[in-house]
């Protein structure tokens, strides 16, 4: 979520906050980095979700231009990298859960239910960086961002913006296969 200058709401609730998106591998070296942030905050998501969208993901304009792939379609591509993605998913979330340093502290999301309920989350996310935010603004910057608005400014990348869609794109092998990996 991305709070924005025309929100109105910004400078009330965001001044000062330092915000960033690393969706890489925690390593020793990270530690310097994040101690600069005063609050961190890990969004989970369900790994079968997160490697069906990445296959959606990857057949976007700009990636169909810079990362171009040999699968002709996204359904392929998912079948001939499920288990790399569950494997580095995986690895993604040990390092942060595990391997960081002990003395940086992590408030941990589910993105399931943040799609569930923007509201709460975003104020359970505003508490712990020690923000107050009335239940009507968390409800405006939650509307603001919903995803009928994220899709308008990024059609091509959004897609559902929901959670279980594994369910209709896995067959029973990849299931099994997601259940033996994760």
């Amino acid at each position: 979520f991305f709070f924005q200058a025309e929100d109105g709401i910004r400078d009330k609730l965001v001044t000062g906050v330092q915000t960033c998106a690393l969706p890489i591998l925690w390593k020793a070296e990270t530690n310097h980095h994040l101690r600069e942030f005063s609050h961190r905050i890990l969004i989970v998501r369900d790994p079968r979700d997160v490697a069906v969208s990445w296959s959606r993901w990857i057949f976007t304009p700009f990636n169909r231009l810079h990362r171009p792939t040999l699968c002709p379609t996204p359904d392929a591509l998912l079948e001939e990298d499920l288990p790399r993605r569950l494997m580095e998913w995986n690895v993604h979330q040990e390092s942060w859960l595990i391997h960081r340093a002990t003395d940086l502290s992590l408030h941990v999301v589910f993105y399931e239910q943040l799609v569930d309920d923007t509201p709460r989350e975003l104020g359970r996310i505003a508490q712990h960086v020690g923000l107050d935010v009335s239940a009507e603004g968390l409800r405006r910057v939650a509307e603001k961002h919903a995803l009928k608005e994220m899709k308008k400014y990024q059609p091509h990348h959004v897609f559902r913006g929901g959670w279980g869609g594994w369910l209709e794109c896995l067959n029973d092998r990849q299931v099994h296969t997601a259940q033996r990996i994760t």
